[in-house]
């Protein structure tokens, strides 16, 4: 499962970068979609690493 802790700070980041950014009169409604493929269980612990890419597809073309 993912680090609650770091999905907490993404989701306050986001309302608090709506909050303010936005005038007064503006109503804010979070909206959670996930249209990218769903992950497989073993690629959960790198969720929040720094440039971990899920599709290593690539890999197999490069040759050196």
């Amino acid at each position: 499962m993912a680090d609650s802790s770091a999905v907490k700070r993404i989701i306050e980041n986001l309302i608090t970068y709506a909050i303010k950014h936005s005038s007064e009169e503006v109503t804010i409604q979070p909206n959670i979609m996930n249209p990218a493929k769903q992950l497989k269980e073993e690629e959960f612990p790198f969720l929040f690493d720094r440039f971990y890419k899920v599709d290593q597809a690539w890999r197999k073309k490069v040759q050196i």
